[in-house]
C-alpha cells in the first residue's frame, strides 16, 4: 500500500468518524443551530441601505451584521428577498462568515431560505470546529435536522474532493 493511499484512507476513516461522531465524545453530529427558532428577530447592520421596495428586494452593503438567536452572518452584501411581505431569502455575497456556538462557516457566498430552513455556503468554503476543519465548494446546512453536507472542490484531476484536518482528542 503506497503512503498516498495510506493518507488517503486515514482521511476517510477520520471523516466518517467525524461525522457520525466516534472521533471523540466532544465533537457534535450536528450543528447546535439544529431546530433553530425562525421566530427570534432578525437584526440587521451595515454601512449602507438600498431600498428596491418595487421588487420586494432591500440590500444593505458594507460591513454587514444579521444576527438572528444563536446565528449571525458576516457579509460586504445582503439582499433582503421578500415574499408575501414577509421576509423569504436572505442572500449574502462577498467574505461571507456564518457564527454559531459549536462552528464557524466562511464561503464566498450565501443563501438563506427561512421557509425551508436551509443554509447553503459556497464558493470555497471552511468549516471550522473546536476539533479540526473541513474545505468543500458548497455547504448545506438543514437547521430542522442540524446535519451539514459538504460537496468537494475539483482536485488537480478533475474529481470533486472534501478535505480536513482532525486534532485528535487529549
Amino acid at each position: 500500500m503506497t503512503l498516498n493511499t495510506r493518507i488517503i484512507r486515514s482521511l476517510i476513516i477520520a471523516l466518517f468518524l467525524w461525522f457520525t461522531g466516534g472521533f471523540s465524545t466532544s465533537i457534535a453530529q450536528t450543528s447546535s443551530l439544529k431546530g433553530h427558532d425562525l421566530m427570534d428577530g432578525i437584526s440587521i447592520k451595515a454601512d449602507d441601505f438600498l431600498g428596491k421596495q418595487k421588487n420586494n428586494i432591500i440590500s444593505y452593503i458594507g460591513n454587514v451584521i444579521v444576527k438572528q438567536g444563536d446565528l449571525t452572518f458576516n457579509a460586504h452584501k445582503l439582499d433582503v428577498i421578500f415574499k408575501n411581505e414577509t421576509i423569504n431569502i436572505l442572500k449574502a455575497s462577498g467574505g461571507v462568515k456564518l457564527s454559531s456556538p459549536s462552528e464557524t462557516i466562511e464561503g464566498n457566498w450565501s443563501l438563506y431560505d427561512l421557509s425551508a430552513k436551509i443554509v447553503t455556503l459556497g464558493g470555497g468554503i471552511t468549516l471550522t470546529t473546536k476539533n479540526g476543519a473541513v474545505r468543500g465548494d458548497k455547504l448545506i446546512l438543514d437547521l430542522n435536522s442540524g446535519l451539514m453536507k459538504i460537496i468537494g472542490e475539483l482536485d488537480e484531476n478533475g474529481k470533486k474532493r472534501v478535505t480536513g484536518v482532525f486534532k485528535p482528542s487529549s
